[in-house]
C-alpha cells in the first residue's frame, strides 16, 4: 500500500491541506524514528499556522495495522494542534474513481501500489517539493526499490507504506526430473540460486 495526496481544484484552502498533508504523512512515516527533529521543526512551525484537518483514507479494517495506524495518527495529532488527521476506514482504492468524479477526494489515502491511471489522469500531486525540505525521509534513508517504486517520470506521486519481500523456493533437480527444465530456469533467471 501507499499513501498520496490528491489534485483537487487549486485553491488557497488545497495549498494549506496540500502542505500539511505532506508534513502529516513524512512525520507519520518517521514516528517510529528516534530521531526527533523533523518532528520538532514540524511542530513548531504547526503552531504558528492556521489551524487545519484533512482526512487520511485508511483501507485496513482494523486489527493491529489498523490500530497501528490509529495510534500514530493519534499520537501525530496530539504533538500538532493545529493540524488534525481524521482516519476513515474505507476501501479507498476502490472508492476513489466516485470521489475524485464528485470533487471530494480525501487529502491522504492509503492505495493500490497500481495507481498509474491516477497519475496519468492528473489526479495525484508530485511529493517532490515536499521530499526536499524533509530530513527524516530521504533517499539515503530509505531502501533503492521502495524509494523508486512510486516515481513517475522523475516525480514522486506516492510513498510506500509498507514493502514485503516474496520469495519462491524450489528444488532445481526436481524441477529437471519432473521435465520442467523451463519453468526451472525462467525460476531461476528471476531470482537468485542459493
Amino acid at each position: 500500500s501507499s499513501m498520496a495526496t490528491w489534485n483537487f481544484a487549486k485553491s488557497k484552502t488545497r495549498r494549506n491541506l496540500l502542505g500539511s498533508a505532506a508534513a502529516a504523512a513524512i512525520i507519520l512515516s518517521a514516528c517510529g524514528n528516534s530521531s526527533a527533529s523533523a518532528s520538532t521543526a514540524t511542530t513548531k512551525a504547526a503552531t504558528t499556522a492556521a489551524p487545519v484537518s484533512f482526512s487520511l483514507w485508511e483501507s485496513h479494517n482494523g486489527g493491529p495495522v489498523g490500530a497501528a495506524v490509529t495510534a500514530l495518527v493519534d499520537k501525530f495529532n496530539a504533538s500538532h494542534p493545529n493540524i488534525t488527521v481524521k482516519v476513515v476506514v474505507t476501501k479507498a482504492s476502490s472508492k476513489l474513481p466516485a470521489a475524485i468524479a464528485a470533487g471530494n477526494p480525501p487529502t491522504l489515502a492509503e492505495i493500490s501500489h497500481y495507481d498509474g491511471t491516477l497519475v496519468k489522469g492528473g489526479a495525484l500531486v508530485s511529493w517532490n517539493s515536499y521530499l526536499k525540505g524533509s530530513s527524516e525521509l530521504t533517499q539515503s534513508n530509505v531502501f533503492p526499490s521502495v524509494w523508486t517504486n512510486g516515481l513517475v517520470q522523475g516525480q514522486h506521486y506516492r510513498i510506500l507504506a509498507s514493502a514485503k519481500v516474496s520469495e519462491v523456493f524450489y528444488n532445481e533437480t526436481l524441477f529437471q526430473a519432473a521435465g520442467s527444465h523451463d519453468s526451472a530456469n525462467h525460476v531461476g533467471s528471476t531470482c537468485n540460486r542459493r
